[in-house]
């Protein structure tokens, strides 16, 4: 059973540098963010371990911990933005990379 929906815009940010001859010449920086909406479910296992204890005629009931489901980003709402760039890169790779790692970002 699905017991709290939490909604977040999360923003994440890739830097990358880069040289040429070898190392000698380094080139400007290149950031990269994505924003974007995610909603982070919590849940109650059912068939989890429930302990139960009666005391005075009461008896209180112990549920399983409380489960994370897997995030889900909103993918329409993802923008990606430039923050700092320069005309001898191609911020496409970047981006490419930072959009790979979001999966393992929002666990």
């Amino acid at each position: 059973m699905q017991v709290a929906t939490l909604q977040e815009h999360e923003t994440f940010r890739r830097k990358e540098s880069d040289s040429l001859v070898w190392g000698i010449i380094s080139l400007p920086g290149i950031v990269v963010q994505a924003d974007v909406p995610v909603e982070y479910g919590y849940y109650l296992d059912f068939n989890g371990p429930w302990q139960f204890a009666q005391t005075d005629g009461v008896v209180s009931a112990y549920p399983p911990p409380i489960q994370p489901n897997t995030p889900a980003p909103d993918i329409s709402k993802l923008t990606f933005y430039t923050l700092e760039g320069h005309v001898w890169q191609d911020d496409k790779a970047v981006r490419e990379r930072l959009q790979g790692s979001l999966s393992a970002a929002l666990r």
